[in-house]
Order: structure tokens, then C-alpha cells, then sequence
């Protein structure tokens, strides 16, 4: 097996040891394997299950597969409409929500569906008003917010869409353009984590807070390590921020901010290194599914890890 030394974050983690900042030491289990192996997924929580959406090639861009807590066994569910990767989707009041993504060609698309995981069928939902790739989509007070993302270029514009009026308005823009960022909400405030400008190459370590009292992004303390291709998911007052690549490697670190303190600290890394992958939180523990194993494409991988910090 490959060591590999992440010079980055070991002296992130020594600078924690000199000042006395203490760091979670969170455990890593080993769960049921995707059925389909895939990359650039959205996965989502609903009731106890989680939803893996979309990703990979070919036929796994409309894979709806579904872990249940209860069995711990996958189970295939209804396709989406159409095949998506960099797709972006969230739960609210019982449904499934899905916006944006490429297609299989690799185009920024408008795509809005809503699932119901009862009657287990797909609805179309007016347009996301402009298309994008990669964006960062979050419920937050009864409305789902899909924020940034990349169409021809890095977009800023944050688009929100109002499930009870089927409707879609405009909110405030995030300050910094970027896509493959984690997007997580926290005590009434959306948190952007990380991303990238353009390509893999850039990477950033930009974290903005939205504050939808103003209608307003601030800048707050800078990821540790510059990021994209990661996930993201909340537990307990803090964003999880998970692996991530660059044009060299994959990653396995782990990082958390503290909402209540405003800072950053390192968690255990995941046994896996990896990016295009997708983070839910279950009861007390964090799944973090699929993704690529090496830098780009070509490397969809079934991996379902769990931390319980």
C-alpha cells in the first residue's frame, strides 16, 4: 500500500499541537458497497435512508440507489429522467430534490426534478433559471438554495426555489465564483466550503456564510487546505468537509468547522482518498459514498465509509 504523507496537513496538525487546540479523533467503519460504482453523485438522507443520485457513465447517470439503515442493504429505485453528473439535490418535507449537473456529453444543464420515495416516482419542476454544473444545493428555512456552480465559466448567482409556489427567485450572489464546493446549513446560515475557479489546478480555501436575514455573504476563517472536488455534511453545529483532488493526487483529508467558535480543526482522515463523492449525515454518524479514486475521471469507485466522531 502507498503512504502517503499530506505535508499540508500534518504541519496544520502540528501548529494545533504547539497552541493546545485540541482535534476530534473520529472512527472509521467500513459499509455495504454501492451497488454501481460512480463519481459525481449528489446523496442525500431522508428518513433514515440514504439516496445515491446519478454520476459514473452511461446507465449509473440515472442510478437512484437507496441504503437502508433498518437492513443495511441497497436497493435500486426509480431512474431519474435523465442521466446527470455534477448534479446537486437535497430533501425537504418528505421529497427528494435534484438541480443542475452535466450531461452525458458533458453540458451544463437547467435540470429541475422532484422524487417522492413513497409512490417511488420522478416530476419535472420548472427550469433552474440558469444551468450549471457542479453547484452547491441546501434547504434552508423552507426553500432550497442552489448556489454557484459553472456553465461556460464560474458563476456566482445564487437561485432559490420556493417548493409550496413551484416557483424561482433570485437571492444574493456568493462573493467568490467557484464550483465543486460542499454547501452545508447550519442554525439558520448556509456555509460554502472550499471549490474551485475553472479547473482542478485552482483550488481555494474560501469559506463563505450566508445570512439570509440580510441577504448577505461574508467571508469567514479560511479552509486549512486549499479543496475542490469534496464533500460536505453538518453534525452537531459543525461542517464536515471531506477529501478532495488536485492534478496529482487524490485526498483523504478531513476537516470540520466550528460554527459557535468560528474555527477549523483536522479530523481522522478517511481510509479511502478520493473526490467526486458524496457526505450524509445519519443519527449520529457521517456516510460518505462513491467518488474517484485517482485525479479526473476514469476512477468510479463503490466505497461507502463511515465516521462516527
Amino acid at each position: 500500500m502507498r503512504l502517503r504523507i499530506n505535508t499540508a496537513l500534518l504541519t496544520f496538525m502540528l501548529v494545533l499541537g504547539l497552541t493546545g487546540t485540541a482535534f476530534a479523533q473520529g472512527r472509521w467503519a467500513t459499509g455495504t458497497e454501492l451497488p454501481t460504482p460512480r463519481s459525481e453523485l449528489a446523496a442525500v438522507e431522508l428518513d433514515g435512508r440514504v439516496y445515491v443520485l446519478g454520476g459514473g457513465i452511461g446507465s449509473a447517470q440515472q442510478a437512484n440507489e437507496v441504503w437502508d439503515s433498518a437492513t443495511g442493504a441497497w436497493q435500486s429505485r426509480a431512474p431519474m429522467p435523465r442521466g446527470l453528473n455534477h448534479l446537486g439535490a437535497t430533501a425537504l418535507n418528505g421529497r427528494i430534490y435534484v438541480f443542475g449537473g452535466s450531461d452525458e456529453a458533458g453540458r451544463p444543464t437547467s435540470a429541475a426534478f422532484e422524487y417522492d420515495p413513497s409512490a417511488d416516482t420522478w416530476r419535472t419542476l420548472p427550469d433552474l433559471p440558469s444551468p450549471r454544473s457542479s453547484p452547491g444545493v441546501a434547504a434552508l428555512g423552507g426553500r432550497i438554495y442552489v448556489v454557484a456552480g459553472i456553465a461556460a465559466r464560474n458563476t456566482p448567482v445564487v437561485d432559490v426555489f420556493d417548493p409550496a409556489t413551484e416557483s424561482w427567485q433570485a437571492s444574493a450572489p456568493v462573493q467568490l465564483a467557484r464550483d465543486h464546493f460542499a454547501l452545508g446549513a447550519i442554525d439558520g446560515r448556509l456555509y460554502a466550503a472550499g471549490g474551485r475557479i475553472g479547473n482542478f489546478a485552482r483550488p481555494v480555501d474560501t469559506l463563505e456564510i450566508y445570512d439570509p436575514a440580510t441577504d448577505s455573504w461574508s467571508f469567514a476563517a479560511p479552509m486549512p487546505l486549499a479543496r475542490s472536488g469534496i464533500a460536505g455534511a453538518v453534525l452537531g453545529g459543525r461542517f464536515y468537509v471531506f477529501g478532495g483532488e488536485d492534478p496529482s493526487d487524490t485526498y483523504a483529508d478531513a476537516l470540520v468547522y466550528d460554527a459557535a467558535s468560528g474555527t477549523w480543526s483536522a479530523e481522522t482522515s478517511m481510509p479511502t482518498p478520493r473526490h467526486g463523492h458524496g457526505a450524509v449525515t445519519l443519527a449520529s454518524s457521517i456516510h460518505v459514498l462513491g467518488g474517484g479514486t485517482s485525479p479526473g475521471g476514469g476512477s468510479d469507485a463503490a466505497t461507502h465509509e463511515i465516521l462516527t466522531p
